[in-house]
């Protein structure tokens, strides 16, 4: 309010990183910077609704501390190097942990990837290590969902979800999607892992979270020479072998599964601040692929369900407009 003219201001047609729910949204925005976040109709999602978490989802688009410079670690300490040095770093030392053998390489896909994204990656690692495990992330959750009716008909209108990732179920539809060596999370984490994960020595990982997400005490299965994609400083970006400075939820294109199995497509409302790169760009250029990341091009190579997802063309046409109860 009162920081931008209303008629300067164009919209983008996304889905709320904010829960899985898959609130339909516009992001509207002007020279790079989003101001204001509205709710996009779906009769079968959301309807009207969204919650405030995802009216307030671009403040980690917009955060002081967002991470828009590479590094790379150097006797002991991290110092910045440019982005295309630190991917070669990147490569260079996932090729060695490789040379050790099949089976040394995991992937720790994001809950807030596309799976465009988490296709591609999956993809990259494997180009590496047949053998590479691939692990969903964590997912955040407070809990039960809040849940708000129609005070004068009592039926459901809206939820809010307690999962606070958008992308979870569309994870793991990617990771048996491309099948092989699998583990999931708790199995990372837990203080007898199995002999697979116990031989790992080194990964790539992707946070893109809101809200801080590593643990304090990482697990140590997924240690040795660790890639890092990531919008906000954590414990695992500062102490990574190479920091690769990722594009926001708002910054690029893809498509998300709510808890409802719905896939539903998102688009880049601007691109990524100077120092950052979009995931899926990274990925092209490790696999040796021309051109730029076309998420749509992807989709279709994923196959059914995915090649059928499409951006909407037009506004929908929205009913009157209900209450309920707060």
């Amino acid at each position: 309010l009162f920081k931008q003219r209303v008629w300067l201001l164009q919209n983008a047609p996304s889905i709320s990183p904010a829960d899985s729910g898959g609130e339909n949204i516009y992001i509207d925005h002007n020279q790079g910077r989003i101001y204001r976040i509205r709710p996009r109709y779906n009769a079968a999602v959301n309807q009207w609704w969204i919650s405030d978490e995802t009216r307030y989802a671009w403040k980690p688009v917009h955060a002081e501390n967002r991470l828009c410079q590479a590094r790379r670690s150097q006797y002991g300490a991290r110092v910045e190097t440019a982005y295309a040095s630190a991917l070669e770093d990147a490569a260079a030392g996932l090729r060695q942990v490789a040379v050790a053998g099949p089976g040394k390489l995991f992937a720790l896909l994001s809950p807030m990837m596309a799976c465009e994204e988490a296709y591609l990656l999956g993809k990259t690692i494997r180009a590496f290590d047949p053998q590479a495990i691939l692990i969903p992330g964590p997912i955040p959750a407070t809990g039960a969902d809040e849940i708000f009716k129609n005070p004068a008909t009592g039926k459901q209108t809206f939820v809010i979800k307690g999962e606070k990732v958008p992308n979870a179920a569309g994870i793991r539809r990617v990771i048996q999607l491309l099948g092989g060596p699998t583990a999931s999370w708790e199995e990372a984490i837990t203080a007898k892992p199995k002999p697979e994960l116990a031989k790992l020595a080194g990964g790539w990982i992707v946070g893109g979270y809101l809200t801080p997400w590593a643990p304090k005490a990482w697990p140590r299965v997924l240690g040795g020479f660790r890639v890092v994609q990531d919008i906000l400083p954590s414990t695992v970006a500062d102490t990574a072998d190479v920091l690769l400075p990722a594009a926001s939820w708002a910054e690029k294109d893809g498509c998300w599964e709510n808890y409802q199995g719905k896939l539903q497509p998102f688009s880049a409302a601007f691109a990524p601040p100077q120092g950052a790169t979009r995931e899926g760009d990274v990925y092209y250029r490790l696999l040796g692929r021309t051109g730029l990341y076309n998420a749509q091009a992807v989709r279709m190579e994923m196959g059914q369900p995915f090649a059928d997802v499409q951006l909407p063309q037009e506004h929908a046409a929205e009913p009157a407009f209900e209450f309920v109860e707060l």
